[in-house]
C-alpha cells in the first residue's frame, strides 16, 4: 500500500473532528508549518488542533492531535503531538513516534510500523486488529528495558572518570550537536529527522546523553543518515527505548554517525 491509499484507508476508517472554527474540514495530510505561520497562533505554545475517532464507535479508537509551536533551523516549524485516548489507540500507536510534522508521512508510518493497523484495514475489525497485535508480541517476546539499562551502566562504569568526561559530550549542548548532524547530512530520511525532533522535544530531551562517537560501547541507540536502531538490539524500536527512559527515569546514549557523503 503506498501513502495515497493508506491515507484514504484513514479516511474510510476514521473521522476527524475539531473545535477550531476556522479549521473547517480537517484531514489527515496536514502540515504543522501551515498552524506556525498564523497569526492567530502566534502566542500559543500547545493547542489540541482536532480528535479522531473511529468511524464505528464500538471500535473506539480515539486519539487527539495537538499542535506545538516551537522550530528548529530546518527540522521543523512547530509539530505535531498525537495523544492516545483509549486503550485500542494506544495499542496502535505502540512502538512508534508520536510526534511528526506532517501527517500524510506520519499516517504512513505508522501503518508500515504498526501491526495493529495494517489488521484493521485488512480486515475493519479491532478485535483482528488487537489478536494479531498481541500474537506478534507474544512470538517476538518482550524487550526487557531494565537488562538494556543495567548493561549500559556496567559498561560505562568500567570507564575510568577522565574517559567518561572525554565520552559524555555535554547534556546541554543536545541542540547543537544536533544541528551539526543535521548540517553534515542534509540527505536524512523522514524516519530520522522524526527521530531527531523526539529528542529535542520536552518528552525526551532530559533523558537523552549523546556520546562520542569515538568509544566503542554497545548499549545505545545509533542515529545514521537513513535509520535509528538500538545498537545492541537492532529489532527493538526505538520508541520502546526511549518511552521506557522517561518513565524510569533513566537516560539513554545516543550516538551520532556522520555521513559526510550526504552532506550539504
Amino acid at each position: 500500500m503506498d501513502k495515497n491509499n493508506c491515507i484514504k484507508y484513514m479516511e474510510k476508517f476514521f473521522k476527524l473532528n475539531t473545535d477550531i472554527l476556522w479549521l473547517k474540514n480537517p484531514d489527515f495530510l496536514m502540515q504543522s508549518r501551515i498552524f506556525y505561520y498564523r497569526s492567530n497562533f502566534k502566542g500559543i505554545n500547545d493547542i489540541k488542533i482536532a480528535t479522531a475517532k473511529s468511524k464505528n464507535i464500538s471500535d473506539d479508537i480515539v486519539f487527539d492531535i495537538y499542535f506545538i509551536r516551537a522550530e528548529f533551523e530546518t527540522l521543523f516549524s512547530g509539530y505535531f503531538k498525537i495523544v492516545p485516548v483509549t486503550s485500542a489507540a494506544e495499542t496502535m500507536f505502540e512502538g512508534v513516534s508520536k510526534l511528526c510534522t506532517d501527517l500524510g508521512e506520519y499516517f504512513y508510518y505508522v501503518y508500515q510500523n504498526s501491526e495493529f493497523l495494517k489488521i484493521y484495514f485488512a480486515t475493519g475489525s479491532v478485535e483482528n486488529a488487537l489478536e494479531h497485535h498481541n500474537r506478534k508480541k507474544t512470538k517476538e517476546g518482550a524487550f526487557d528495558f531494565n537488562k538494556f539499562k543495567e548493561d549500559m551502566y556496567l559498561e560505562i562504569s568500567s570507564y575510568s572518570q577522565e574517559e567518561l568526561r572525554e565520552m559524555v559530550l555535554n547534556r546541554n549542548l543536545t541542540k547543537k550537536y544536533v544541528s551539526n548532524f543535521i548540517k553534515l547530512n542534509s540527505k536524512c530520511s523522514e524516519y530520522v529527522k522524526m527521530f531527531l525532533i523526539n529528542i529535542l522535544s520536552e518528552v525526551y530531551i532530559r533523558n537523552i546523553c549523546i556520546i562520542n562517537n569515538a568509544y566503542n560501547v554497545k548499549n545505545y541507540i545509533l542515529v545514521e543518515a537513513q535509520n535509528a536502531k538500538v545498537n545492541s538490539y537492532p529489532k527493538v524500536c526505538v520508541y520502546d527505548v526511549i518511552e521506557k527512559a522517561v518513565k524510569e527515569n533513566a537516560l539513554v546514549l545516543v550516538k551520532f554517525n556522520y555521513d559526510f557523503k550526504t552532506g550539504g
